[in-house]
């Protein structure tokens, strides 16, 4: 989302600037991305776990 937001070195003069492409941008998001995001949080955390809360591949 972030990649999004700030495409292009885009920089946000107020708070309504950044809060407006926020929006934008999450409205942009393809369903099936965050249905995969979703289906991946169980083997996201069993991997945190195995590696004790230190850093993981993702």
């Amino acid at each position: 989302m972030s990649r999004h937001v700030y495409a292009n070195g885009r920089r946000f003069s107020s708070v309504s600037e950044l809060t407006a492409a926020l929006y934008e941008a999450w409205y942009a998001f393809d369903v099936s991305v965050l249905q995969s995001l979703i289906k991946s949080i169980p083997r996201r955390c069993k991997e945190c776990i195995k590696k004790h809360g230190n850093k993981t591949h993702y």
